[in-house]
């Protein structure tokens, strides 16, 4: 079962890039396109996680949720505000 779900995770990372690239000519949105890929690459990470819960696995299922969490924000361009917000940002 493990080896299926390694298969899957390989297959699904490929799959993210191949979607990626077919969804910026569609949609014209590089933001869009970059979400799709980076939620299919969460689901990537998430299936890899799935078959063997070791250290290394957590780590990559993390980085992924940071890196789309932080691009998230970056393309969005606008500084976040609430709770989100940095104590210096709302001071001003």
């Amino acid at each position: 079962m493990t080896e299926l779900l390694a298969d899957l995770a390989t297959w699904v990372s490929a799959t993210a890039i191949v979607v990626g690239v077919l969804v910026l000519p569609a949609t014209k949105a590089p933001r869009t396109a970059l979400g799709v890929t980076l939620d299919l690459l969460l689901a990537a990470g998430l299936l890899r996680l799935s078959a063997s819960l070791d250290w290394p696995a957590i780590g990559a299922a993390a980085a992924i949720i940071a890196v789309r969490k932080l691009v998230s924000e970056a393309l969005r361009g606008t500084p976040a505000t609430g709770a989100n917000a940095p104590a210096a940002d709302l001071q001003r």
